[in-house]
């Protein structure tokens, strides 16, 4: 009979205790922006070099299949 008693309580508390965390969590509902920047860039190359291989993908045609992968 204990163990049960101590449980509901417990639950209880837990409850009441993320009821008030939600009201206050969803109290502000104003979100905070921050300013951000940007830098536009010119090159003369078309692409830059970053290190990497980059491979286009596209659909592959298999043999006797009409819908490629």
């Amino acid at each position: 009979m204990t163990t049960k008693l101590i449980k509901l309580l417990l639950f209880y508390v837990v409850g009441i205790f993320n009821f008030f965390r939600l009201k206050a969590k969803n109290s502000n509902p104003k979100k905070q922006w921050e300013q951000r920047f940007a830098f536009l860039t010119k090159t003369e190359d078309d692409y830059l070099e970053d290190g990497y291989k980059w491979r286009k993908y596209g659909k592959k045609a298999l043999q006797n299949n009409y819908f490629p992968r």
